[in-house]
């Protein structure tokens, strides 16, 4: 049976995409930036729907 692990999306302002998603029911449940913050990773939960956003 094939499912659905996570889905990731990328984004130009990853704060106010975290803000909008949280509306929804969305929390914040891991993140990870990069030293150099070239890169910064937010995953967040509803249910069982998981959302990466980078």
């Amino acid at each position: 049976m094939f499912t659905v692990n996570h889905i990731a999306i990328s984004v130009s302002d990853i704060d106010k995409s975290v803000e909008f998603y949280k509306r929804f029911g969305f929390k914040e449940f891991k993140s990870w930036n990069a030293e150099d913050n070239s890169i910064r990773i937010r995953m967040l939960k509803l249910n069982n729907v998981v959302l990466e956003m980078f």
